[in-house]
């Protein structure tokens, strides 16, 4: 689950959030197998 959240950083999906003045990002990643499903939540660096 670390691997999806590590891939928004890598990807730098925030860096227009962050170019738009927001401060503070959250990021989920969620992964669901048949009626299972885990989420997790990491806060972003501040732009």
């Amino acid at each position: 689950m670390t691997e999806a959240l590590s891939q928004i950083e890598e990807k730098r999906y925030a860096d227009k959030l962050y170019d738009d003045g927001i401060r503070n990002v959250l990021k989920y990643g969620i992964a669901c197998y048949k009626k299972r499903c885990r989420v997790a939540l990491g806060k972003g660096k501040e732009g």
